[in-house]
């Protein structure tokens, strides 16, 4: 089955003086590959985050920017609200 496509189009942020912020193409096509370690695996997301972070911060409005880290921070605050300790027996201190 082929995967399903989604196109979008967002405004650019203005120019500032001779500056003009790119016109960014975002193309999303290969599957992610298994990775050995942990390491390899950290250091391929940071990769693919930093690409992506600097094609954004280039080329869309500052509103913008705020509004999808609060958007992305929204979606991820479910998994933020559980305790990362596993040790069933741990107490508050008094």
């Amino acid at each position: 089955m082929e995967p399903k496509q989604l196109f979008t189009e967002l405004y650019r942020a203005q120019p500032t003086g001779e500056t003009q912020p790119p016109v960014v193409r975002i193309t999303i096509n290969d599957i992610v590959p298994d990775h050995v370690d942990l390491k390899t695996a950290r250091a391929f997301y940071r990769a693919e985050a930093t690409i992506l972070a600097d094609a954004l911060y280039k080329a869309l409005p500052g509103g913008t920017i705020d509004a999808l880290l609060v958007e992305l921070l929204d979606r991820a605050a479910s998994r933020l609200r559980v305790s990362h300790v596993e040790d069933a027996d741990v107490r508050p201190t008094a």
